[in-house]
């Protein structure tokens, strides 16, 4: 057996497909990343460095050191390996890891990372529907409910206040004075992409959804947020359900999302909607 540890570079496209293609359903940030920024780095949004580890020709594992710190994970056999090289090639520093919890686990030890402060470590379940399958809730029929895309004045106020909320409560990032910015950043490019939605009550934006990351016909549900006087009477899952319909018609077939194990009113909404899980889900992110 022949065994080589590489990085890969523009013209292994092909290959790194072969490889992803299977595993689609727990590699789509990867993956989406790779369609949209291709295999060069230049520290730019999406960008990575990307490291295989190959047996007789065949990818057995990959790392994906991105333009933001974090190491994407996917595959087995020579994956300490992978990692290792693609965090040594783009010389940054390691802001966390993703991928099948099992992996992220696993080269969090590897690479001596073990007794590091994480801000987040919160394992993840990760859930899928085929979107044929979507079981619509009645409330988007309602009078007075809209979903669509939001304005530019909105993604300013209150979206990005939003998201900031978000970042506080379920990513457990410090509420400094330059956080809303980051916020209204990054509701900016999804909104950019097309992939950010509202839903709305009688005019009033009530509930946000996203889907930040799409290849071969999957979209990804991130980001959903309704504020904590607005819950429990539906929006989130009305918006998710909304943003879906949209997708599908836009040609997707399928949908993944993550949400944590301890949040049971999410996994109750998502099951409602169609969603089955599907398996465990690592997110760590270093202080």
């Amino acid at each position: 057996m022949l065994s080589e540890l590489r990085l890969l570079r523009p013209g292994d496209e092909k290959l790194l497909e072969a490889f992803l293609e299977p595993r689609l359903e727990s590699s789509l940030f990867l993956a989406s990343n790779f369609w949209r920024a291709g295999l060069v780095d230049r520290g730019e949004p999406f960008q990575a460095t990307y490291a295989a580890h190959l047996e007789n020709g065949a990818i057995t594992a990959v790392a994906a050191h991105g333009w933001n710190g974090i190491v994407l994970l996917q595959g087995d056999r020579g994956l300490e390996d992978a990692a290792r090289r693609a965090i040594a090639q783009s010389g940054r520093d390691v802001a966390g890891l993703m991928g099948p919890l099992v992996l992220t686990r696993r080269i969090r030890a590897a690479l001596g990372m073990a007794e590091r402060q994480a801000r987040l470590e919160e394992p993840e379940l990760l859930f899928s529907i085929e979107l044929s399958k979507l079981i619509v809730p009645a409330l988007l029929d309602r009078p007075g409910i809209e979903l669509r895309h939001p304005t530019e004045a909105e993604i300013a106020y209150p979206l990005a206040s939003f998201r900031a909320r978000y970042m506080v409560e379920v990513l457990h990032q410090a509420p400094t004075p330059d956080l809303e910015e980051k916020a209204r950043r990054q509701v900016e490019g999804w909104h950019r992409g097309g992939g950010l939605w509202v839903l709305l009550d009688q005019g009033e934006i009530v509930s946000m959804t996203g889907c930040p990351s799409h290849a071969r016909g999957m979209v990804m549900v991130a980001g959903v947020w309704t504020p904590h006087e607005l819950r429990s009477r539906g929006y989130a899952k009305a918006a998710v359900a909304g943003s879906l319909l949209r997708a599908r018609e836009a040609g997707a077939t399928r949908s993944v999302l993550f949400t944590p194990e301890t949040n049971h009113a999410a996994q109750r909404a998502y099951r409602a909607l169609g969603y089955e899980l599907k398996g465990d889900w690592g997110f760590v992110l270093f202080a």
